[in-house]
């Protein structure tokens, strides 16, 4: 049973030593204790050991700096990372270095975003719904995946002509420097060791990017080209848009027959007027505009030879409420993601702020100025030359000609929108995080603190179960601590060393300096065997010296001596091989030899065991004709009692008569009353 516990594949190898011993009460408890051994490395790991996992959900109110409002190009400028100083470039440096940043982030985003396309038109998963569409991504700081939320994607027909529309919402970029800031206490995954990880879900405003485009022809489009209705001069690419720098915001625009679709002519906001029509594949830009505006304007034409088909679309730029910002970090790679679902999502900012406006009234009229600089950026308006930008052909070969989504490609207004949703992210960096901007300046002086609702879980190192089945090694901790009060206890009560007979050396030297056991016959080559497992035994004691007596010797040791502590005198003079003094029996004679621990038997003269079989231990008590006895009481010199009277006195010959009654002189086992000869068999 000591096995079980330090070595618990022993009772699956030796399974009857678990058959016999289970059903004691020593088993049972070396049995739960080899099981609680066996686990319990694996219910600590599981349930005390600290290791990663996913903490509870918290509800916290968050801080963050904000210095500027939304979509601010000065702010952009100053902020973009460019070696060249303002004091050498003033006039041109920050609006390079910002055409850099946009095109570099926008041309790795469609890129991507087209290779996602061609995926889903080889596997037909496309679909025509905005849950179905190729979802926009983008990246933040080249390390952080963002993942945009389609608000609106749709293709209809709008008094005969085909309209595409698009809204497309991006989480607040604003979040990264508040899931970072010290005051929010949030550990971040490189304070351990790169393992940590959290889920910040921030209650902020999302920037979102609207996109509408119409086809139209040649002759609905005359009354907004500068080229089909000034025939007093040609056209000055280089200088333009100087040509119409005389134009204001009271100035009457002609009217066209898309008006009511794109609001002109409604709240201050006028048509635009671009240079000249597009030829095949190119695009061209209004860049005439004042500030109140709140769009730009992309006029491109597709390559189709039997139709002249043009496309006129509208961007736009506006904070929404609708939507909630989530961020997820891990070492090795986090990510920014929006979800825009106010009746499900209680973290959406509508939800935080009730009176919060939407639609046409958040639109910023910051962001034409971002959207004209991003453009330029991207080529688009290098058709007014002509000059066939790689962009601007792909763009226009996703005119849709139909009322309907294409299954094969996006549509040019989804194009559009992913390609400008990285001036969204721009515009979100250390911007407001509600709808209105309360301030006279545009950039604060110093970061204004702001507060927000969010949750935050994150991923620690703790104790406790990760899942409902690790609960059941509670049981096994709880046998453990059991186990333990017991042994506590034991030791209070027990005080000192105590020396481990099952120890292998101890229970050796115990094994060998011990009488055999009759009940053990036949297991001194291969161990113990059936019943023999069963067999109790005890440890006795007598002047230092210990050994084992099996149960079935107790009671004539007992007998003999009255207690176990001295019985081992008796045994062992009993145990050695007798020789009268002066006398050498030869090895034939069957009278005079025996076994070591073994009492001899009773012999006739014809060699014949007679009454008295062999006893293991126990020696107190022999038969009465046992090597000279009569069978009374009295025996001659070759009686064993007689011998062992000779070994346990000081003198008297061993063909002595003897009463059973006589004590061993000088024997320090001094036998009771009980140690009167019987008969035979009387054990």
């Amino acid at each position: 049973m000591r096995n079980w516990v330090g070595a618990p594949g022993y009772m699956v190898a030796n399974f009857e030593t678990v058959r016999y011993a289970l059903f004691s009460i020593l088993g049972i408890i070396s049995f739960i204790a080899a099981i609680v051994a066996t686990v319990y490395t694996s219910a600590s790991d599981a349930l005390v050991q600290p290791q990663l996992k996913l903490g509870a959900l918290e509800t916290k109110i968050a801080k963050a700096n904000v210095m500027t409002k939304f979509a601010n190009n000065q702010y952009l400028g100053f902020n973009c990372e460019t070696p060249i100083p303002v004091s050498e470039d003033e006039e041109h440096r920050n609006a390079t270095c910002l055409d850099i940043s946009y095109a570099a982030q926008a041309y790795h985003d469609y890129q991507r975003y087209v290779a996602e396309w061609d995926s889903f038109a080889k596997n037909k998963s496309a679909g025509t719904t905005k849950e179905t569409r190729v979802p926009a991504f983008s990246q933040y700081r080249s390390e952080i995946q963002v993942n945009g939320t389609w608000l609106d994607v749709s293709a209809f027909e709008w008094n005969g002509r085909v309209v595409n529309n698009v809204s497309l919402a991006m989480p607040h970029a604003g979040v990264l420097g508040a899931a970072t800031d010290e005051r929010n206490e949030i550990l971040q995954p490189s304070e351990l060791g790169g393992l940590g990880a959290y889920n910040l879900v921030a209650s902020v405003p999302s920037p979102a990017i609207h996109v509408l485009c119409a086809n139209m022809d040649r002759s609905e489009l005359a009354p907004i080209v500068y080229t089909a209705w000034n025939y007093s001069e040609d056209l000055d690419a280089p200088t333009w848009p100087a040509q119409v720098s005389f134009l204001s915001s009271n100035s009457s625009i002609n009217t066209t027959v898309v008006d009511d679709l794109f609001g002109w002519r409604k709240n201050g906001q006028n048509a635009p007027i671009f240079p000249r029509y597009p030829s095949n594949y190119n695009t061209v830009l209004n860049q005439t505009f004042y500030y109140g505006r709140e769009s730009i304007y992309l006029l491109g034409r597709d390559g189709d030879t039997d139709v002249e088909r043009y496309s006129l679309c509208q961007l736009k730029a506006s904070l929404t409420p609708n939507c909630s910002t989530t961020y997820s970090a891990v070492q090795e790679g986090s990510s920014l993601s929006s979800t825009c679902d106010p009746e499900n999502d209680p973290l959406a900012y509508i939800n935080s702020d009730a009176g919060a406006e939407s639609g046409s009234a958040t639109v910023s009229l910051d962001w034409p100025w971002v959207g004209t600089e991003w453009a330029n950026s991207m080529s688009l308006s290098n058709g007014i030359t002509d000059g066939k930008a790689s962009i601007a052909r792909l763009l226009t070969q996703s005119i849709i000609k139909k009322p309907e989504l294409q299954l094969d490609r996006p549509s040019i207004a989804e194009a559009l929108a992913v390609l400008a949703s990285t001036t969204l992210l721009l515009s979100t960096q250390d911007a407001q995080m509600d709808m209105d901007w309360a301030h006279d300046e545009d950039i604060l002086l110093s970061p204004e603190t702001v507060n927000f609702n969010a949750t935050l879980r994150e991923r620690t190192y703790a104790s406790g179960p990760t899942g409902e089945p690790q609960k059941l090694f509670y049981i096994v901790l709880v046998f453990a601590f059991l186990t333990n009060i017991l042994c506590l206890a034991y030791f209070i009560f027990h005080r000192g060393l105590v020396t481990d007979f099952s120890e292998p050396p101890n229970l050796f030297s115990l094994a060998v300096n011990s009488p055999p056991s009759a009940s053990m016959a036949g297991s001194c080559g291969g161990g113990p065997a059936g019943r023999q497992w069963a067999g109790e035994w005890f440890i006795g004691e007598s002047g230092g010296h210990l050994f084992i007596v099996p149960k079935e010797a107790v009671p004539a040791v007992v007998a003999a001596r009255g207690n176990m502590g001295n019985a081992w005198r008796v045994e062992e003079e009993a145990s050695w091989p007798v020789q009268q003094q002066g006398h050498h029996y030869p090895p034939g004679d069957l009278n005079h030899q025996h076994h070591y621990g073994q009492i001899p038997q009773s012999y006739n003269n014809n060699n014949t065991g007679g009454p008295g079989g062999p006893l293991a231990i126990s020696t107190a008590m022999a038969t009465s004709r046992g090597l000279g006895g009569d069978g009374n009481g009295n025996g001659n010199g070759g009686g064993l009692l007689a011998r062992l009277k000779q070994r346990f006195s000081s003198s008297g010959p061993p063909g002595g008569g003897m009463n059973a009654s006589t004590a061993y002189v000088r024997s320090p086992d001094t036998p009771s009353s009980a140690t009167r000869l019987t008969s035979s068999g009387a054990l």
